[in-house]
């Protein structure tokens, strides 16, 4: 992100990767009466294969939602186009292609991943794990400690993903109503909007028991899979395609090891505490070659939802608020009562357990 080209915010005026800013171009519009209208509308945040970005003068404001209705108070707009209108549904506009970027990086990803695996053909010691996902026990270990039970430097993200339930049937004699429960959640009340879209957690290194043993640790991020994809339809899309790039992984495993004489570990979890759960964890491939897909873009338009949503903005060294991850008191105690999902008294039902 921070080698992305250099831009101006019409905001602050100041210069900043362009990854952690949104472009702003106008569209001209007829209106029924036949009166043309200049509309400021975002551009080039999806990806140039569904919508190229259109050519012509355009600006750039801090990828915050914040600044964005700033911008539209003070009217600092206007420096890109003199007639232009900041419609009112801007901001969720650019909310929702931020997130449908997201869900298309990881779709060339998997389409990508299908291609490598057609025509580039490798040993599994060379072969590039991109999705994997923690087992019940290492997300118990990571709740308890807020430490990823995980020595591996590759790893870029974490995202949290559970099951999507399914929609209501529609009753004939009643009112119509949204999806599901859960989208009425996200349309209608602060359950989800007062949860945080990520929180920065260090990685164990290899061959310590703590984090602190061998100096500073590297942070990576653990996403809110409901924060981060409000809308059922959105989430739905993006666990599909993590557990698509998931399964075509384990398949390449199994094929690979019927070919093997010495025993191998099974990629089928054994015990009950060693089922996966659904936390999903992205890593960036070891393989130096143009023909593996790579996460890194994945992961930067999951951290610019972040920054959209005004977190990520905080002073270096400031330390992070406390993860609504590890357990509290409240939750060890449900855990114990055996619910079979923990439910958070205050970010609600997190993962299976």
């Amino acid at each position: 992100m921070l080698a992305s080209p250099l831009r101006r915010c019409n905001l602050t005026t100041k210069r900043l990767p362009s990854d952690f800013l949104i472009r702003l171009s106008t569209s001209s519009l007829k209106s029924e009466n036949g009166v043309e209208r200049v509309y400021l509308l975002p551009d080039g945040l999806l990806h140039p294969k569904y919508r190229p970005r259109v050519s012509g003068h355009g600006g750039y404001v801090l990828c915050w939602k914040d600044a964005l209705k700033e911008l539209a108070h003070t009217r600092a707009y206007k420096r890109i186009h003199s007639t232009a209108i900041a419609h009112s549904l801007l901001s969720d506009q650019v909310g929702h292609q931020l997130r449908t970027r997201a869900i298309q990086e990881l779709e060339l990803l998997v389409e990508g991943f299908s291609y490598f695996r057609r025509f580039c053909f490798t040993s599994l010691q060379l072969w590039p794990s991109l999705v994997h996902r923690l087992t019940r026990s290492e997300w118990l270990k990571f709740r308890r400690k807020g430490i990823i039970p995980l020595d591996d430097p590759n790893i870029v993200a974490i995202i949290v993903l559970p099951k999507v339930p399914k929609p209501n049937p529609d009753d004939s004699g009643l009112p119509d109503m949204p999806a599901s429960s859960d989208t009425l959640i996200a349309d209608t009340g602060a359950n989800i909007t007062n949860r945080p879209i990520a929180s920065l957690h260090p990685l164990l290194p290899s061959g310590s028991g703590h984090p602190d043993s061998q100096g500073a640790p590297r942070l990576v991020p653990v996403y809110n899979g409901v924060s981060l994809f409000p809308s059922r339809d959105q989430r739905l899309a993006f666990r599909i395609l993590l557990q698509k790039q998931f399964s075509t992984e384990n398949s390449i495993r199994r094929i690979e090891q019927s070919f093997r004489t010495e025993p191998v570990d099974s990629v089928q979890p054994p015990s009950q505490t060693s089922k996966f759960s659904d936390a999903f964890v992205l890593r960036s491939s070891s393989l130096d070659s143009r023909a593996v897909p790579d996460i890194t873009s994945l992961a930067v338009a999951c951290w610019r939802i972040r920054l959209w949503e005004g977190e990520g903005w905080g002073r270096h060294g400031e330390e992070e608020p406390i993860s609504h991850w590890i357990e509290n008191a409240a939750s060890r105690h449900q855990l114990r009562s055996g619910l079979r999902r923990v439910r958070h008294p205050q970010w609600g039902t997190q993962i299976s357990r």
